[in-house]
């Protein structure tokens, strides 16, 4: 391959590079990225809100049940404790309605604390709700202002493009595949001259050693160990 062919493909393609960073590192891009987020973590915040609240409304019905057998149960005692003579047996059922309404006491005190949470799940999922809303309406200007940014590039990117795949039919599959693959990893430009005063990598500056810049021939280009682009020599 020729290596001036290859610089060629690599400087259209930093131009398309750019472009797409510029649009990445836009405001609206940033704006619709931390709406988005937002949107996740309150969606989520508000499907707890959900699952809670059911929680909380499975246990108030189940302390309500309790409540209502043990009143039932003082009801019953009362209604038959005059019928008692035996002070010990009045004692005794007179200290289980005791222990009954402490247990009632308990009983109302865990209502009102789930009560309160049930409240606060309620009010907190409405706020997660409305919160969503906003992050669409966020997302939504953001994307529109993200779409007019693609509209006034597209003349620019599709010469760029159609550029780009015309010089890529130059290449064997293999190097294009190997190329995009060191682009992927955004690190750009992917091929890099070979630093002769520090004999190093030009892309990350690590210095390599002589057995394999020794391997280096102008025209031609070896694998930087350590950031993997293709450093080549002038």
């Amino acid at each position: 391959m020729e290596l001036q062919k290859i610089l060629d493909y690599q400087k259209v393609d930093l131009e398309i590079y750019n472009l797409e960073n510029k649009l990445k590192g836009s405001d609206a891009a940033k704006a619709y990225a931390k709406a988005s987020s937002l949107k996740k973590a309150n969606t989520e915040d508000a499907q707890k809100c959900v699952r809670d609240a059911e929680e909380v409304t499975v246990l108030i019905e189940r302390y309500r049940h309790s409540y209502d057998k043990i009143a039932s149960e003082i009801v019953g005692i009362a209604d038959v404790l005059d019928t008692f003579e035996e002070p010990k047996e009045i004692d005794m059922f007179e200290k289980k309605i005791e222990q009954y309404k402490k247990e009632l006491q308990s009983i109302e005190r865990e209502m009102t604390r789930l009560a309160k949470k049930l409240d606060d799940c309620s009010v907190k999922g409405v706020e997660c709700v409305n919160k969503v809303v906003q992050c669409n309406k966020e997302i939504t200007a953001s994307k529109g202002k993200i779409d007019i940014m693609k509209k006034e590039m597209h003349g620019s990117m599709l010469v760029l493009m159609n550029s780009l795949e015309e010089l890529k039919k130059s290449f064997p599959a293999d190097f294009i595949k190997k190329y995009t693959e060191i682009r992927k990893n955004h690190k750009m430009p992917v091929l890099v001259p070979f630093n002769e005063a520090g004999k190093s990598c030009y892309g990350c500056g690590m210095d390599l050693p002589s057995s394999i810049s020794s391997e280096l021939t102008v025209g031609k280009f070896i694998d930087c160990p350590n950031c993997g682009r293709l450093i080549y020599k002038i």
